[in-house]
Order: C-alpha cells, then sequence, then structure tokens
C-alpha cells in the first residue's frame, strides 16, 4: 500500500476488484479446492481495504457462471448471500472501512492482520489463509486504555480480552484464535 500512496494523491478512490472482468473469474483461477474458502477472506479483504470495493455478478452468492439465465435458476446459496450482505452492512455503518487510516499489523505466511482507524474508532481484520488453526498475537496499535475486541462478523463470539504485552511483544497485545480460513473483524473498545 504504501507504494500506491508515491503515484497516487488519493489511493482510497481506486476501485478495486476480485475477478479479472469475470473472465476468468476468482473461482475459476483457484486450483487447489479452496476458492470458496478464498473468495470468502478475499471479499472480507476487499470490504475492509481502503479502496472502491467493485463486484461482479455472482461474487454476492460466491459462484462463478457462464449463462446469463445461471443466476436465477434456484441454486443460488441464500446463507452467503445473507452473508455478504452482513460484511457490506458491516462496511456501510463503519466509516474507518471506507475512509480510516490502514495500518499493517502482523503478518506470516498463514495470516495476514490490519488496522482501521477513524476518529477515535479501532478495528482489527484478522484473516487466517490457511487450513490450519492459529492462534494470532497482534499488537494492538494505540491500545492503550482499550481493554476488549468484540468480533463484528460473529456477534456470538465472547468478546476478546486485551492483555499487558511481555519482552519483545511489549504494549497491548490480542490474541485472536482463528479457524481454517476464517476472518474476524474486531472492534477494539
Amino acid at each position: 500500500m504504501k507504494e500506491t500512496d508515491k503515484y497516487y494523491d488519493a489511493p482510497a478512490r481506486l476501485m478495486a476488484q476480485l475477478d479479472a472482468y469475470e473472465d476468468p473469474t476468482f473461482l475459476a483461477k483457484v486450483k487447489d479446492g479452496k476458492g470458496p474458502q478464498r473468495l470468502r477472506l478475499a471479499t472480507v479483504f476487499l470490504l475492509t481495504i481502503n479502496r472502491v470495493p467493485f463486484f461482479y455478478s455472482g461474487n454476492e452468492y460466491g459462484f462463478d457462471y457462464s449463462q446469463p439465465d445461471a443466476l436465477f435458476d434456484g441454486k443460488r446459496d441464500v446463507a452467503w448471500l445473507t452473508w455478504f450482505k452482513s460484511l457490506t452492512n458491516l462496511r456501510l455503518k463503519n466509516a474507518a472501512f471506507r475512509r480510516g487510516a490502514i495500518h499493517w499489523l502482523e503478518s506470516t505466511k498463514t495470516m495476514v492482520s490490519y488496522a482501521r482507524e477513524y476518529e477515535g474508532e479501532l478495528f482489527i481484520v484478522a484473516l487466517n489463509i490457511s487450513d490450519t488453526a492459529t492462534q494470532a498475537s497482534i499488537t494492538v496499535p494505540g491500545g492503550k486504555g482499550r481493554s476488549k475486541a468484540a468480533d463484528l462478523l460473529n456477534p456470538n463470539a465472547p468478546t476478546i480480552a486485551i492483555t499487558a504485552g511481555k519482552g519483545k511483544k511489549a504494549g497491548s497485545q490480542l490474541s485472536v484464535p482463528l479457524q481454517p480460513w476464517e476472518a474476524k473483524v474486531l472492534r477494539v473498545e
């Protein structure tokens, strides 16, 4: 993202998309059998970074189609659409995902995390990009005085306590459990 800042006056106004104009689609390019899982993570990423998201028809149901009438054949995934609507609603209700500052946090080969901050509100997005569960240890930016984080994608999940870090991890720490291919969008309070 820092390179984008060098070349564009307002990178947050740039459009970002998942598909290459439908041919090939995102799902068609994923060859490891994890297309739906990767599409879900990519959708969370697209709706929480500082870009204008662009979706193709079918992304809202998590599937590809090649015939124009296939979108209306009744085989759509209603659960995916419900999830997709809740995610777009999350972006709509929280200005941090549209115009807030972005801070890249801990990342590994299997996990990516970043913070979004706007007008005193702080959110952390954590993405497990592997088929193995992990416990991500994330340093909370400006975490002083903040004590917990609530999962906005799963409102029934218990809040996660923020603790004081030790040694190299000085500062406020958030220990985030992530299931395989799971995304968490956390409101830090």
